[in-house]
């Protein structure tokens, strides 16, 4: 009797655990199913602020289509995630989400429009403030002053967004699409701007990576002060006004981008103002103004670069020196090198190495691809830009290169120039992801306004020739 009241108390016991754990699994499924609150005519809430303000943190709000007037504020963890037509709308006034002092949010799928101004105030689309691992995915913004800017905030996310400013405005008054103050360790990375002001801002920040953007239409596809250690690949920068402007910086990375079209005054692909220490590798740069440009700028390292159809390939201020230049192709500019003719020494070869120069005439007696005589830069075209800056608008045309050509046959004076001891008689093969853009190059011409302005280049040039004679006849 004994054992069998063992047996049944065992029994019981059984069932008991068995029943609890069955009753347990509904109340589970229960709190699972709360994790996620739902905004939108099928859902608990009409409007996403108040889901914000009634979620616990790490809970997921499903915003449904439909256009959403509303700005919100997020200090805790949490997900905002859109449906396609989810539209999320600024009403013209300040930031539309401003997520402060908090960790581990993430905004995707939404689309923002008709944030606040003026651009002076960084108010934006998303806004981040004294956080950290925030993540901003496919969100898709028109018409805001700041896309996405990050105030002293790190470890984020800005990925595969696509951002466009307030086009109603002129330029230099719109927005950036991306900016940074005092914000570290972020990545950036397949997100595409046109129509803002400039593509990614940077101010005081370190060990941020920007990879595969598309920065478009705009003033400068990256503006950048006063941030060290920071890596930038495989962007492509195309009809903006200039590239990316690095000034007063260290140790930066600009590796495998493409940087197309800037033409103007003041199109420079890559211009370095007081930065040093900085690794320019791999990089595609065509039909600019000018391709690379440094001002006290020091202990640079410049490899394996494309420097293709420019008015000035390589210019280098006398206030920058020990910059290596190794491996470059540079190829058809109107200028392959300009300086001011004071310049501290720079090195034009790396290991035995030079770089390879369209206009180099030299050959190879070796075999190993390398010139048997040094590249000069000999060039009265650079000189005359030099005191003349304005030339540059018309060096491509016929009556410039036809004045350069002559200045070359029949000199009024001695120049001095860079001197490459190891020209590459070769350039190396190009990715295969730079022909599209090699093509359309080989395949243009100049444009033909150039030579409807020769004749007036042609009268500016007249200041150099003369200033060369009565220096030549003062010297007789």
């Amino acid at each position: 009797m004994a054992g069998n009241r063992k047996w049944s108390a065992c029994l019981l016991l059984g069932v008991f655990t068995l029943l609890s754990l069955g009753l347990g699994k509904p109340a589970l499924a229960q709190g699972a199913a709360s994790t996620q609150l739902t905004v939108g005519p099928q859902g608990e809430y009409s409007d996403i602020k108040s889901a914000v303000a009634a979620a616990q943190p790490g809970q997921t709000i499903n915003v449904e289509p439909g256009v959403y007037r509303e700005r919100l504020s997020i200090n805790k963890p949490l997900t905002l995630r859109g449906q396609a037509g989810a539209i999320l709308d600024g009403g013209g006034q300040e930031t539309i989400i401003l997520i402060t002092g908090t960790q581990d949010v993430t905004v995707s799928g939404l689309s923002l429009r008709n944030s606040g101004g003026p651009a002076t105030i960084p108010y934006a689309g998303v806004k981040v403030v004294q956080s950290k691992n925030v993540t901003v995915d496919q969100v898709k913004m028109s018409d805001i002053e700041h896309g996405v800017y990050l105030e002293q905030s790190s470890h984020c996310r800005v990925t595969n967004n696509e951002i466009s400013g307030k086009v109603n405005l002129l330029p230099e008054d719109r927005g950036d699409a991306i900016g940074l103050w005092k914000s570290d360790h972020n990545v950036f990375s397949n997100n595409h701007a046109w129509n803002v002001r400039d593509g990614i801002k940077f101010e005081f920040s370190t060990f941020n990576q920007v990879s595969s953007n598309q920065f478009d239409h705009l003033r400068y596809g990256l503006h950048y002060m006063y941030s060290n250690d920071n890596t930038f690949d495989h962007n492509l920068f195309e009809d903006d006004v200039a590239g990316a402007t690095p000034m007063y910086s260290k140790r930066i990375q600009f590796t495998d981008n493409i940087f197309v079209h800037m033409p103007g005054e003041r199109g420079y692909a890559i211009l370095l103002q007081d930065s040093d220490n900085c690794v320019l590798k791999n990089n595609l740069i065509m039909q600019s103004n000018v391709g690379l440009h440094f001002d006290h700028s020091n202990n640079n390292v410049v490899e394996g670069n494309t420097i293709l159809s420019c008015g000035v390939a390589i210019r280098v201020l006398g206030t920058s020196t020990e910059n290596t230049f190794a491996g470059n192709k540079v190829e058809d500019n109107v200028v392959q090198v300009s300086s001011d003719y004071q310049a501290l020494p720079n090195i034009w070869s790396l290991q035995g190495r030079g770089n390879y120069w369209s206009d180099y005439k030299g050959y190879d007696f070796t075999g190993a691809g390398i010139g048997a005589l040094p590249y000069n830069s000999l060039n009265y075209l650079a000189k005359a830009v030099y005191e003349q800056p304005l030339l540059e608008l018309f060096a491509d045309s016929p009556g410039i290169q036809a004045l350069s050509q002559g200045l070359q046959m029949f000199p009024l004076w001695q120049l001095p120039g860079i001197r490459d001891q190891y020209p590459l008689l070769h350039p190396a093969a190009p990715p295969e992801e730079w022909r599209p853009y090699l093509s359309s190059a080989s395949a243009g011409g100049n444009p033909v306004w150039l030579a409807a302005l020769s004749v007036a280049a042609l009268l500016a040039a007249g200041a150099i020739l003369r200033k060369g004679w009565r220096r030549r006849k003062n010297h007789a």
